[in-house]
């Protein structure tokens, strides 16, 4: 049995707030997490950390807690790290040291593993793959569209640069013609959200795309029942739940080649691999699943095969249950921080 206390650290919007204000609520959840450890029967602690500020706070909260004689898992889940980590002396060793600290530095994939063992001294039995969980409720394999040229594609997530969004405006004025009738669909907001429109409106691209915003649950398991293709075009990602829950739907996925992608997107079988801002790439892979039908009814079962094999709630819990085994036979109690 374990028992999970929560420390929530959910960033209050994008862009973030400014540095005093998320100064003052990352010593605000230094305190708890302080007052945790002392006054709760603590067994283990997780700490998710994102990049830049979160990695300093997060990391800050492992050191305690190894100071604390707690065992320690650190789940660091951005795909901005391997870029701080080369342009900053402060990341390369604040990174070494919080992931030397910890007991379990749970990587999303073979990339990141092969990241942490080139920049620490940990050996791999310290490094274990545990890709992001998808609920069983998202292994609802979209209706079969009987459509033998594609219509419709989906992007899910933040509409931020980074993400790819203006790549993809950018393949669609590329090859207009060739993509004559087809409907790109977001679903997501961001910073970036009204420039998106303005760069939409300004190629009079209006017919080939619709921003939906931010949907709810109901929302996006319909846009994903609608949509015959699912694109992932970020620059920079650890494992993103979008496309897990994209193969989860048995839809098609063409997704750049960044963070642990590859490792569920098999070239080809599963899906697409382009390289991040390869417009003509993307926008020749749109077409090749556009036009055959029978390609993308089969990616499609065997991406949501590939997905629930690695990332189905019953083989990652077990896989959770045994990096936070302290030495006991039995662990009681323990927080999560996110």
């Amino acid at each position: 049995m374990v028992e999970w206390i929560l420390l929530d650290s959910t960033m209050e919007s994008l862009p973030p707030p400014p540095l005093p204000r998320r100064a003052r609520l990352a010593a605000a959840r230094l305190r708890r997490f302080l007052i945790l450890l002392l006054s709760e029967k603590i067994d283990a602690v997780i700490v998710f950390s994102a990049s830049e500020f979160s990695l300093f706070e997060k990391g800050l909260m492992v050191i305690i807690a190894r100071i604390w004689r707690k065992r320690v898992v650190f789940c660091p889940r951005s795909g901005y790290l391997v870029r701080e980590f080369r342009q900053s002396a402060l990341v390369r060793w604040w990174t070494r040291l919080v992931a030397n600290c910890s007991d379990i530095v749970v990587c999303q994939g073979r990339a990141w593993r092969e990241f942490f063992m080139s920049v620490t001294d940990l050996p791999r039995a310290r490094l274990p793959i545990i890709y992001n969980i998808v609920e069983d409720g998202n292994f609802d394999p979209a209706p079969r569209l009987d459509r033998s040229e594609a219509v419709q594609a989906l992007l899910i997530g933040w509409v931020e640069r980074n993400k790819g969004i203006f790549d993809l405006v950018a393949v669609v004025e590329r090859f207009r013609p060739e993509m004559a009738g087809m409907k790109f669909v977001i679903c997501g907001n961001g910073s970036d959200f009204f420039e998106l429109k303005s760069e939409v409106a300004r190629l009079r691209l209006e017919d080939f795309f619709e921003l939906r915003g931010w949907v709810d649950s109901a929302g996006k398991k319909m846009a994903l029942a609608q949509s015959d293709i699912c694109l992932m075009l970020s620059h920079h990602e650890g494992m993103p739940n979008a496309l897990l829950e994209s193969m989860a739907a048995g839809r098609p996925v063409i997704a750049t080649t960044v963070g642990a992608v590859a490792d569920v997107v098999e070239e080809g079988r599963t899906g697409f691999l382009c390289e991040p801002g390869d417009i003509d790439e993307i926008g020749f892979r749109i077409l090749d699943l556009r036009r055959n039908q029978q390609l993308r009814e089969e990616m499609g079962a065997r991406g949501f095969a590939a997905v629930r094999a690695l990332s189905g709630s019953e083989f990652v819990w077990r896989q959770w249950l045994a990096a936070l085994q302290p030495a006991e036979p039995e662990m009681k109690s323990g927080p999560m921080a996110k």
